[in-house]
Protein backbone atom coordinates (compact mmCIF):
# COMPACT_ATOMS: atom_id res chain seq x y z
CA UNK A 1 0.00 0.00 0.00
CA UNK A 2 3.07 2.46 1.10
CA UNK A 3 4.27 1.75 -2.63
CA UNK A 4 0.95 2.02 -4.27
CA UNK A 5 0.71 5.31 -2.92
CA UNK A 6 4.22 6.45 -3.68
CA UNK A 7 3.18 5.92 -7.07
CA UNK A 8 -0.10 7.61 -7.15
CA UNK A 9 2.01 10.25 -6.29
CA UNK A 10 4.64 10.51 -8.39
CA UNK A 11 7.18 9.74 -6.37
CA UNK A 12 10.66 9.18 -7.26
CA UNK A 13 11.94 7.11 -4.28
CA UNK A 14 10.64 5.28 -1.50
CA UNK A 15 12.18 4.35 1.84
CA UNK A 16 11.81 2.16 4.67
CA UNK A 17 13.24 2.40 8.02
CA UNK A 18 13.06 -0.39 10.93
CA UNK A 19 13.46 1.14 14.10
CA UNK A 20 14.35 -1.40 16.91
CA UNK A 21 14.42 1.21 19.87
CA UNK A 22 11.96 0.55 22.43
CA UNK A 23 11.13 4.36 24.09
CA UNK A 24 10.54 4.25 27.61
CA UNK A 25 7.51 6.46 28.01
CA UNK A 26 5.41 8.11 25.22
CA UNK A 27 4.95 12.22 26.47
CA UNK A 28 2.69 13.16 28.68
CA UNK A 29 1.30 15.74 26.75
CA UNK A 30 0.31 13.51 24.05
CA UNK A 31 -1.55 11.26 26.22
CA UNK A 32 -3.57 14.02 28.81
CA UNK A 33 -3.51 17.40 26.58
CA UNK A 34 -7.17 16.41 25.70
CA UNK A 35 -7.91 12.99 26.44
CA UNK A 36 -7.90 13.05 30.38
CA UNK A 37 -6.04 9.76 30.55
CA UNK A 38 -5.43 8.78 34.30
CA UNK A 39 -1.88 7.60 35.20
CA UNK A 40 -2.58 4.31 35.23
CA UNK A 41 -3.94 3.71 31.34
CA UNK A 42 -0.69 6.29 30.53
CA UNK A 43 1.17 3.48 31.80
CA UNK A 44 -0.47 0.57 29.57
CA UNK A 45 -0.09 2.81 26.66
CA UNK A 46 3.02 3.47 27.11
CA UNK A 47 4.36 -0.39 27.18
CA UNK A 48 1.92 -1.02 24.07
CA UNK A 49 2.82 1.62 22.04
CA UNK A 50 6.31 2.58 22.34
CA UNK A 51 8.30 -0.48 20.95
CA UNK A 52 9.78 -1.26 17.34
CA UNK A 53 8.01 0.34 14.10
CA UNK A 54 8.48 0.36 10.69
CA UNK A 55 8.61 4.25 9.52
CA UNK A 56 8.21 4.64 5.44
CA UNK A 57 8.55 7.89 3.18
CA UNK A 58 8.63 9.13 -0.23
CA UNK A 59 10.31 11.95 -1.86
CA UNK A 60 6.58 13.23 -3.27
CA UNK A 61 5.01 16.31 -2.09
CA UNK A 62 2.17 15.79 0.50
CA UNK A 63 -1.03 17.61 -1.35
CA UNK A 64 -4.49 18.93 0.19
CA UNK A 65 -5.98 16.00 -1.67
CA UNK A 66 -3.82 13.80 0.27
CA UNK A 67 -5.07 15.07 3.79
CA UNK A 68 -8.92 14.43 2.25
CA UNK A 69 -8.19 11.28 1.33
CA UNK A 70 -6.84 9.82 5.06
CA UNK A 71 -9.75 12.03 6.93
CA UNK A 72 -12.29 10.02 4.75
CA UNK A 73 -13.11 6.23 5.44
CA UNK A 74 -14.99 3.77 3.30
CA UNK A 75 -14.27 5.58 0.28
CA UNK A 76 -11.51 6.36 -2.35
CA UNK A 77 -10.47 9.97 -3.29
CA UNK A 78 -8.66 8.29 -6.56
CA UNK A 79 -11.63 5.89 -7.33
CA UNK A 80 -12.47 8.61 -10.38
CA UNK A 81 -8.44 9.07 -11.01
CA UNK A 82 -8.11 6.18 -13.79
CA UNK A 83 -4.16 5.96 -13.76
CA UNK A 84 -3.59 5.99 -10.02
CA UNK A 85 -3.19 2.34 -8.36
CA UNK A 86 -5.88 3.68 -5.82
CA UNK A 87 -8.75 4.30 -7.25
CA UNK A 88 -9.32 0.31 -6.65
CA UNK A 89 -10.11 0.81 -2.81
CA UNK A 90 -9.70 2.42 0.17
CA UNK A 91 -5.99 2.23 0.48
CA UNK A 92 -3.81 3.62 3.25
CA UNK A 93 -7.12 4.42 5.36
CA UNK A 94 -6.81 0.65 5.60
CA UNK A 95 -3.70 0.47 7.82
CA UNK A 96 -3.16 4.22 9.05
CA UNK A 97 -4.43 3.38 12.67
CA UNK A 98 -1.69 0.98 13.08
CA UNK A 99 1.57 3.48 12.09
Amino acid sequence: EVIQNADDARATEVKFYLDYRNLETLPISLLQSQSGVSARDQEELSKQFTGPALLSYNNAPFREEDWEGIQTTYQSVKANSPNKVGKFGIGFNSVYHIT
